[in-house]
């Protein structure tokens, strides 16, 4: 009988380690989602920190490739209105000239 009784209660410790072995197990996946999700949650704050940095290197590119722009800009304008100046100032000369030399020769 007491035997018996040893191998029920052997049993039970059986049950018991078994039930105890499947709370651990489920302890360790509980633990390591928690880490993964804990992983998830900073390689996302990560990647945003990183597209948040893109962002502003497109703006910064955006600011200076408008202020290049604006340079092209300033440069084809004003080139050629000083080229235009200059002109202006050949033929006039030219007409002068001219003028000059019909005063000269009247």
């Amino acid at each position: 009988m007491l035997y018996h009784q040893g191998l029920k209660i052997k049993m039970n410790s059986q049950k018991f380690f078994k039930i105890q072995q499947k709370r651990d197990q489920e302890h360790q996946q509980y633990v390591f989602k928690k880490i993964v999700d804990n992983q998830m949650i900073m390689i996302d704050q990560n990647i945003q920190l990183i597209i948040y940095q893109l962002i502003k290197i497109i703006i910064k590119i955006q600011k200076a490739n408008l202020q290049l722009l604006v340079l092209i800009l300033i440069i084809e304008v004003s080139v050629p209105v000083v080229l235009v100046d200059e002109e202006l100032k050949f033929f006039s000369r030219i007409r002068n000239a001219r003028f000059l030399a019909r005063k000269k020769i009247q």
